[in-house]
Parts: C-alpha cells; structure tokens; sequence
C-alpha cells in the first residue's frame, strides 16, 4: 500500500499551540460583549469543548 506522505497532516505536538493567550483573550472578550457561543466556535473552527475549557481558566 502506497502512502502519500503530502496528505498526511502533521500531528500538533503539546508544545506548539494555535492560539497565543493574547487570541483567547480576544475570543472570550467577545463572547462577553455578546457574541454567541456557536458562532465564536464557527468563526475559529474550534470545538465547544476548547472554548469552554479556556473560559473555565
């Protein structure tokens, strides 16, 4: 079986992350000003499950 290396998307270690804290700030800044949660989530294109875990901190 030929597997085509250039499809594979690379795995994110833990040390590389996609959002500076500066970013998460800004994100749950504009749930509080009024923005909804499933658009937040859209506009990101991250989970529920991330968005709450950063406002929990």
């Amino acid at each position: 079986m030929l597997v085509r290396y250039d499809k594979i998307k690379k795995r994110r270690s833990n040390y590389e992350k996609r959002f500076t804290e500066e970013q998460i700030i800004k994100i749950l800044k504009s749930h509080e000003a009024g923005q909804k949660t499933s658009d937040i989530v859209r506009e990101y294109n991250i989970s529920e499950q991330t968005f709450y875990r950063w406002k929990s901190k």
